[in-house]
């Protein structure tokens, strides 16, 4: 696929999502606004690939050992 069809495929950014990039630019009123609303989804994201890599990280390292543990409540504290 060249460079030209890859960007006419890109889908195309809805209003609410537009307003919110806008709205993470240093300057901008709401701007603390959403760099928590970013921060908390980036905590959901960061959970859900712990609990869907599980069973992978299971097999590096104890998922039970007391570091990963408390990472893992502090974000959960964080973002609920």
């Amino acid at each position: 696929m060249s460079a030209m069809e890859a960007t006419a495929t890109r889908a195309v950014p809805d209003r609410d999502s537009e307003q919110w990039v806008a709205q993470l630019r240093v300057g901008h009123p709401r701007h603390d606004q959403a760099v928590v609303r970013l921060h908390g989804v980036l905590g959901r994201v960061a959970l859900s690939e712990l609990w869907r890599r599980r069973r992978q990280l299971g097999e590096i390292g104890e998922l039970s050992s007391p570091p990963l543990t408390l990472a893992v409540f502090r974000l959960a504290v964080i973002h609920s």
